[in-house]
């Protein structure tokens, strides 16, 4: 235990201050070992402020990672393995707690996605290796990178919301670099409308589910 005992304190019990003045009674004969020097009250003010600033850091924070989609959709093609690469900046409250707002780039057979989320994220534990949790929700705009192809055949994709989640493991290198590997699970949703003239049209509902491996960088 460490603290401050005030001089008024007599045995066989010593009364120690910690943790912002929060208090325990010690019996002396209890205790194995000691060891004590003089405060004044400029110091314990000093290290009573440290203890605070220690519980609460907001920090500035970067995460940027490059991986593959790999999985199903509802719709008639067959599954790739496809680029998806992110950026997320924001506020690390904890170490266990980051809020941040990203955007990403995901491409799914001939349809690409913009999604604009918000992220909430952090680490489990409190070493320099570390496994770490994030949870990803907003909207995705979409197009068909395929359209000059598609000949006398109009089509139409309208983006939807997206939603991403899983977890990871991270090193850091020194108080806040890192590099990180994560794995997740990702939901798109869109709408593909198909127009081939002369008011013939098909709309349909697709939903890109996919598991994620990215790669990155944070800080």
């Amino acid at each position: 235990v460490n603290g401050y005992i005030k001089v008024n304190s007599l045995p066989p019990y010593l009364t120690v201050y910690y943790n912002s003045l929060d208090s325990i009674v010690l019996n002396t004969k209890l205790l194995r070992a000691a060891s004590f020097r003089r405060y004044d009250k400029s110091d314990i003010q000093a290290d009573v402020e440290n203890n605070d600033s220690k519980k609460l850091k907001i920090h500035y924070f970067n995460n940027t990672a490059v991986g593959i989609l790999s999985g199903t959709s509802n719709d008639d093609t067959q599954p790739v393995a496809s680029l998806t690469v992110e950026t997320i900046n924001g506020i690390r409250i904890y170490r266990y707690l980051s809020v941040g707002l990203g955007i990403a780039y995901d491409q799914y057979n001939s349809t690409a996605t913009l999604p604009f989320f918000v992220s909430v994220r952090g680490d489990i534990l409190d070493h320099i290796f570390t496994p770490f949790y994030f949870f990803d929700l907003g909207y995705g705009s979409a197009w068909d990178t395929n359209q000059e192809n598609n000949g006398w055949e109009f089509i139409d994709v309208e983006g939807g919301m997206m939603f991403h989640s899983g977890i990871g493991f991270k090193m850091y290198s020194g108080d806040r670099v890192n590099v990180m590997i994560a794995l997740g699970y990702k939901m798109q949703k869109t709408v593909y409308r198909q127009d081939w003239g002369g008011g013939g049209e098909r709309v349909t509902d697709r939903s890109y589910k996919r598991l994620s491996f990215r790669i990155g960088i944070g800080f």
